[in-house]
């Protein structure tokens, strides 16, 4: 008996499980979201420096006298963008999140609502991905049926999933939910 698809998948392992938890019948919505956000955390812990966020805080600082100008040069701040990309090359996830700042930067977004929209689009960006990567493994190894179903599950998690409420989240560095354990027939999905 084969282990699934899941398995042959070339991905993180917390990518994989998330493949696993959408392949098995047994697995809730909110077991399926859980295990969607915390693969997205896994990811920004381990692609995105933490010195990132801070070097974005100090670019997006809101000014001290509050105001923006909405016709001010921001030269000097996309060729900072521009330095963030080269210290920070080799990283797929910081490449598409300087993207991101780049276009906060033009729209003249300041504060934390600016990281929190780069973040957002960061983590759509890169559910996307993951998205088309479970997607094209799973209809190239897997039977119609069974990968149709795991598509269909996919796409409704990331339907569900609030993009800002994460980002929120991993700026703001609070502790991660800890994942649903089932130790016995008693703890199965409720009815």
């Amino acid at each position: 008996m084969s282990d699934g698809p899941y398995k042959s998948l070339k991905s993180q392992r917390w990518w994989k499980k998330f493949a696993k938890v959408l392949e098995m019948d047994v697995s809730s919505s909110t077991e399926i979201k859980q295990t969607l956000e915390q693969a997205i955390r896994q990811d920004f812990k381990n692609e995105i420096p933490p010195n990132l966020i801070k070097d974005f805080k100090s670019l997006f600082k809101i000014p001290s006298n509050h105001q923006i100008n909405m016709f001010s040069d921001k030269k000097s701040e996309f060729i900072l963008l521009e330095k963030l990309q080269i210290n920070y090359s080799g990283y797929p996830l910081v490449e598409t999140a300087i993207g991101f700042a780049q276009q906060a930067l033009a729209e003249n977004k300041v504060g934390d609502e600016a990281i929190i929209s780069i973040l957002s689009k960061t983590i759509y960006e890169q559910v996307g991905r993951k998205h088309r990567q479970i997607t094209e493994h799973y209809l190239r190894e897997d039977n119609s049926c069974n990968a149709q179903k795991v598509i269909r599950r996919s796409a409704q998690a990331i339907q569900t999933l609030d993009c800002k409420k994460n980002a929120m989240f991993l700026l703001s560095n609070e502790k991660q939910s800890k994942p649903i354990k089932y130790n016995g027939l008693e703890d199965g999905v409720p009815l």
